[in-house]
């Protein structure tokens, strides 16, 4: 699998993961959209608009789960 494939891949898994915020998965979701940012910024660097949609996954997860957002 591709790096591109494997960020789509996990832009789907974090998704589903975030449908269940209810039952806790909110930080499971922040830390899947963390790999997945990094796998973004690998491929495309920081410029590309998909790392702001990566960033902003991750910081709606991280706030859902009621927990500020680090770079660790």
């Amino acid at each position: 699998m591709n790096p591109i494939e494997r960020w789509n891949e996990l832009r789907a898994r974090i998704a589903a993961l975030y449908q269940q915020g209810s039952q806790g998965r909110y930080l499971e979701a922040a830390e899947v959209a963390r790999a997945a940012l990094k796998i973004a910024e690998d491929q495309v660097g920081t410029d590309h608009p998909n790392i702001a949609e990566s960033k902003e996954t991750r910081c709606t997860c991280q706030f859902d789960y009621n927990r500020p957002v680090t770079d660790q």
